[in-house]
């Protein structure tokens, strides 16, 4: 099994995380052989082409990075090293949530994130996507959060795409506005 073959996902997909595990994997699995043969080259060369792919998909960096997002999600480590067979559907929510950040892609789209998210991970949550340096589509009834994280408010009504710059507060005093000057021109008009 030669580790040297093309360490990336095909058609140009991000990485999920699936890549850098199988290539942890092959690095302890490769490891353990050369403890057996210390002088086979070509173990020696398999060993370093995949310590080198799993160095260039972060892989030791993504423990890390994973810890602190689970840390900021509400997991303390009883609960991050937990089967996840055990956790409750809230927390399997966060798991995935935390699979997605973890990801780091470059578009993230988000229904309702803050759904069963306590006040500390909801800041955090804030926080973390105020630095996200991709581009946030987001669905939520949470208005505080929003506030923090919008920049343009898109409404479709009556098969018409409405376009509002700014944050949530901004759109709904202008939408309020244009709500008002419909109803004044409807009166007029009347």
């Amino acid at each position: 099994d030669d580790a040297g073959h093309d360490q990336r996902p095909a058609d140009g997909e991000r990485d999920d995380g699936a890549d850098l595990r199988r290539l942890e994997l092959e690095v302890e699995r490769l490891t353990d052989l050369m403890a057996e043969n210390p002088e086979d080259e070509k173990l020696l060369d398999s060993y370093g082409r995949a310590q080198a792919a799993f160095e260039a998909l972060g892989g030791y960096a993504a423990e890390a990075r994973a810890q602190t997002i689970l840390a900021g999600l509400g997991f303390t480590q009883d609960r991050m090293n937990a089967p996840l067979r055990i956790l409750s559907g809230g927390w399997l929510m966060r798991v995935h949530l935390g699979k997605l950040l973890l990801a780091q892609p470059d578009l993230l789209l988000l229904d309702e994130p803050t759904n069963r998210l306590d006040l500390e991970s909801r800041e955090w949550l804030i926080e973390w996507l105020q630095g996200f340096k991709g581009a946030l589509v987001l669905t939520s009834h949470d208005r505080l959060f929003l506030g923090h994280l919008v920049q343009r408010v898109l409404l479709l009504e009556s098969g018409e795409l409405l376009v509002y710059h700014g944050n949530y507060s901004e759109y709904e005093v202008k939408r309020a506005e244009a709500i008002s000057r419909l109803k004044a021109a409807f009166t007029r008009q009347a």
